[in-house]
């Protein structure tokens, strides 16, 4: 699905002038640039909830998942749980998942302006300036939040939606509930579209297992 659609850019990205290819490219080794910076702000969040899951994690391992030692929904958890493996600062464990779903979430947005556009330019600057936006970088890069997890799988799932593909965009609708409840706000669109496109109720059933 995602792979598909990734493909389709990239055959287009071959097609492009090596102008814009050094565009793309300073763009990100900019926004990179622009992340590790941040990488040290933090705010009391962190200090008095993550930085404990993530030590509570370290500590009891997957057994901390028998108890109330956070609350946020367990996919998020899981990812926590992953990075706790390895011997990284828990900021920076939480800012290099900030910076991956900020990429995620970028290539949605280029994937979604060149389905709807058929133009790798704007899809290509889209997709850069994805990376830019205030509420992007300081949500994920500046105050360690994780809203950019849920937001990027519901990018996705207007791909697919555009593209008319019921079943993946009611799985990564769900998958984006699953991360945090304020994804129900893109639930009225996937609702018309479910009506306008009349959707297999097999689509809806798949998202609700998920």
């Amino acid at each position: 699905m995602i792979t598909n659609a990734v493909s389709h850019l990239f055959d287009a990205l071959k097609q492009a002038r090596w102008q814009q290819w050094g565009l793309v490219l300073i763009a990100c080794v900019c926004a990179l640039g622009l992340r590790r910076e941040l990488v040290p702000t933090f705010t009391t969040d962190y200090t008095d909830f993550m930085q404990l899951w993530i030590d509570t994690l370290r500590k009891e391992g997957f057994h901390a998942f028998a108890t109330d030692f956070a609350d946020y929904n367990p996919p998020y958890l899981y990812l926590l749980y992953i990075g706790s493996r390895f011997p990284i600062h828990g900021l920076t464990i939480i800012k290099i998942y900030g910076a991956i779903f900020d990429t995620f979430l970028a290539v949605g947005v280029g994937a979604l302006l060149y389905r709807v556009r058929r133009n790798l330019f704007v899809a290509v600057i889209a997709a850069a300036a994805a990376l830019y936006i205030p509420e992007v970088f300081l949500n994920s890069a500046f105050w360690g939040q994780v809203d950019v997890t849920y937001a990027s799988f519901l990018v996705w799932s207007a791909f697919f939606l555009v593209g008319r593909q019921s079943t993946p965009a009611w799985i990564f609708f769900a998958i984006a509930l699953s991360f945090k409840l304020q994804a129900i706000f893109f639930l009225p669109w996937i609702i018309f579209a479910f009506i306008i496109q009349r959707h297999r109720w097999r689509s809806v059933l798949v998202g609700l297992v998920v």
